[in-house]
């Protein structure tokens, strides 16, 4: 689920016991310069159930940092439990404006079945923070409706507007994606 709400103990940076696959975008803001976006896993003693994925921003080329303004962070993904954030990546679409978030989960450590799904910020360069709107989080599948598998690095973005997304699946590798 994400969230705004980044109060609960378990986020503070204190009570952070792992951390890492932190990945940054920038994007143009509101107003005029940049945004940069910084997304990092952490939480629990290791890669587990526990990960959840922490939002940052820069409003000045990363001169400073907000304190984490929303956070990833769930237990059941499309009916699946005990599932870990295993892997993410951050894409800007410049054709859109949107700022794609894809997430990798996984039962437990793995088993096998990695979906990825994706979320998407439609104004991620708002003057505001608070007014950022998340997209309902979707599974991706091709047009066989197979699982997509794990997806660790950025999309890109060819000229005629096609998105290809990295992916891994022992059995199987899908096309292209469109938003």
């Amino acid at each position: 689920t994400l969230s705004f709400d980044v109060s609960a103990e378990k986020y503070q940076p204190e009570n952070i016991r792992y951390g890492g696959l932190g990945r940054i975008e920038s994007v143009p803001r509101e107003g005029g310069g940049t945004r940069l976006w910084a997304t990092a896993n952490a939480g629990g003693t290791g890669e587990s159930p526990e990960v959840f994925i922490l939002f940052y921003y820069s409003d000045d080329n990363g001169e400073t940092w907000s304190d984490a303004v929303m956070v990833n962070d769930y237990d059941t993904v499309f009916g699946r439990r005990n599932v870990r954030a295993q892997d993410h990546s951050l894409f800007y679409n410049e054709q859109t404006g949107k700022l794609w978030l894809l997430v990798t989960g996984s039962t437990g450590w793995y088993d096998g079945r990695s979906v990825t799904y994706l979320t998407m910020i439609d104004n991620p360069g708002t003057a505001n923070v608070k007014d950022i709107t998340w997209s309902e989080p979707r599974l991706l599948m091709d047009k066989h409706e197979v699982l997509t598998g794990v997806s660790n690095s950025r999309p890109a973005l060819l000229s005629d507007g096609t998105i290809v997304i990295p992916l891994w699946n022992e059995h199987y590798v899908p096309a292209g994606f469109a938003e």
